[in-house]
């Protein structure tokens, strides 16, 4: 079996579960459908008052998809690297920003009791794994995890990304 990150990594990426167990999730009920009033990309964007190629800058970051909404609107929807809209994809790093709002919405909903709660109380198969013990709040993003697992950027725009990302310019709504 030939390795997650040898060959076509877009590819891989697609076809996941060569490499990897997965379980399809099936959704809960009508799926929401957005309006679409499609626009095209500039040519170029500005960072640090320097205009930069943005098709050069998709191409480089090896960017296979991006969409751009506007309240219930689909602004741009693109594709790359042999994606198309039917792709299937792995969320990865995507998932970690949706984790609190989902932990926040099962507290409302009265499913989980708070967040200082052990994830194996609502999970007990992790029991005697890395997560025994872990409590829900650790399992929010932090800036260090995600510092430490961008290596799939080129070293530039991850040289970019790490300062501008940098622990003195980070900013907590609310702290």
């Amino acid at each position: 079996m030939r390795k997650f990150y040898e060959g076509n990594l877009a590819d891989n990426f697609r076809h996941v579960e060569r490499f990897y167990p997965v379980r399809e999730i099936h959704r809960s009920g009508s799926i929401f459908v957005f309006a679409e009033e499609p626009r095209e990309l500039p040519p170029t964007y500005s960072y640090q008052g320097v205009a930069f190629d943005l098709e050069q800058f998709l191409k480089r970051t090896e960017t296979t998809g991006l969409l751009a909404l506007k309240d219930d609107t689909i602004l741009v929807e693109r594709y790359w690297q042999g994606y198309t809209k039917e792709s299937r994809a792995t969320s990865f790093s995507v998932a970690k920003s949706f984790t609190p709002a989902l932990i926040g919405i099962t507290i409302e909903e009265g499913l989980i009791g708070g967040i200082d709660e052990a994830v194996t109380n609502y999970v007990p198969e992790l029991m005697g794994s890395g997560y025994e013990g872990v409590r829900h709040t650790r399992t929010y993003p932090l800036p260090h995890v995600i510092m430490n697992h961008t290596t799939w950027m080129p070293p530039d725009v991850l040289e970019d990304w790490k300062h501008n990302t940098s622990k003195d310019k980070l900013h907590v709504q609310g702290k």
